[in-house]
């Protein structure tokens, strides 16, 4: 687990369970990966094509050996998931893409449906951009299709903007959009000008 923890700014309104509520990031657990394989499997073709068993395979994978074989601006992928303190059951997940140059892709990211509607989206965002800044990462990015107007307007929120337009890239007829946001850090990274961590 790692101790990048965010107190909600009203507990009440996002978890009324929960109350007085801090939620952390830690890694998937293994007893988890089914579920995370059967939410990937259900939520993520609604919006693109192409997705089965080998997607699941391949992020699961690099984020137990530590690295992508296949990637070449991908370092490696971690699947992050998010759990509260009273309850280390996980509530939502992110995928994070490490990238050499000092980038971060998130996703597929997916609040649990039991858990949906909660505003746990933004707790898990700002989550994840504590700990990537923390490990000197310079930006993080995501992408999704231009017609998920609430994530959009979710992430404009929190500072992201869309930085690019790519033409029916995963689904004929959908365009996709690449949203991002740089970090305040102003200091080199020369550790990941490499690609070594």
């Amino acid at each position: 687990m790692y101790d990048f923890q965010v107190e909600t700014e009203c507990a009440s309104r996002v978890l009324p369970m929960l109350q007085d509520s801090i939620y952390y990031l830690r890694e998937l657990f293994p007893h988890e990966r089914a579920r995370f394989a059967s939410e990937v499997l259900v939520s993520i073709p609604i919006l693109y094509d192409e997705i089965d068993e080998s997607f699941v395979d391949h992020i699961l994978d690099s984020h137990t050996r530590g690295s992508d074989p296949t990637g070449y601006f991908t370092i490696r992928k971690k699947v992050w998931a998010l759990a509260h303190e009273e309850r280390s059951e996980m509530l939502a997940f992110t995928v994070a893409s490490e990238k050499r140059g000092g980038s971060v892709r998130f996703g597929p990211t997916v609040v649990l449906p039991e858990y949906q509607g909660l505003g746990l989206y933004t707790v898990l965002t700002r989550l994840r951009e504590q700990l990537y800044s923390s490990r000197g990462f310079r930006k993080w990015y995501c992408t999704c299709p231009e017609n998920c107007t609430k994530i959009r307007l979710t992430l404009s929120k929190q500072g992201y903007m869309t930085e690019a337009i790519l033409r029916e890239q995963f689904r004929v007829g959908t365009n996709e959009l690449v949203i991002g946001k740089l970090t305040t850090r102003t200091e080199p990274l020369s550790l990941f000008s490499t690609g070594r961590l």
